[in-house]
C-alpha cells in the first residue's frame, strides 16, 4: 500500500527541477537579449551632433563679400548619383525586385551635363549637393564632384 504522503513528496521532488529549468531558461534568454542590445549599440553608427565639414570654393573667383541684409540664393540638390529617372532599382521597391542594377555610362554622362546647365541656369551663390558618388562602381568608378567641378567651374 502506498502512503499518500510520500507520493505527494514524489511528485514535488519531480516537479521541483522544472522550475528551476524555466528559471535558467528565462535567465539565459534575457542575457542573451541584453548582449545582442549592447551589441547593436555597440555596432551602430551614432554621429556626433555637430560635424565640421571643410568647405569648397573656387579660389580663382574672386566672390564680392557679404553685407547684412544681403539675399542669398542656396541650391540643395540630391542628385542620385546621376542615375536619372530611367531605372528602378532594386532600393526603389519595397520587396527589392527593381530590374535594374546600375545606370549606363551615357545615361551618367547626360545627367551629368544636366546637372551642370541646372547649376548655371540657377545661378546660386551656395550649391549644396547629396548623393554625389566618388569611386563607386554604380557610377563607372568616377569622382563626380570632380566632373561638376569642371562643368561649372567658371561660375
Amino acid at each position: 500500500m502506498l502512503n499518500t504522503e510520500s507520493l505527494t513528496e514524489r511528485q514535488a521532488l519531480q516537479v521541483e527541477p522544472m522550475p528551476r529549468l524555466l528559471l535558467r531558461l528565462t535567465l539565459y534568454s534575457l542575457l542573451l537579449v541584453a548582449v545582442l542590445l549592447v551589441m547593436v549599440y555597440q555596432l551602430t553608427w551614432r554621429p556626433p551632433a555637430r560635424e565640421l565639414l571643410p568647405a569648397s570654393c573656387n579660389p580663382a573667383v574672386q566672390a564680392p563679400k557679404l553685407v547684412p541684409g544681403q539675399a542669398l540664393k542656396v541650391m540643395t540638390w540630391n542628385i542620385q548619383y546621376l542615375a536619372g529617372k530611367r531605372y528602378v532599382f532594386w532600393y526603389d521597391m519595397a520587396d527589392g525586385s527593381g530590374p535594374d542594377e546600375r545606370p549606363t555610362h551615357e545615361d551618367l554622362a547626360y545627367n551629368l551635363d544636366e546637372v551642370a546647365r541646372v547649376i548655371r541656369d540657377e545661378q546660386p551663390d551656395i550649391v549644396l549637393l547629396q548623393g554625389v558618388d566618388d569611386g563607386a562602381k554604380n557610377s563607372d568608378y568616377e569622382d563626380q564632384l570632380a566632373l561638376i567641378k569642371e562643368r561649372v567651374a567658371d561660375l
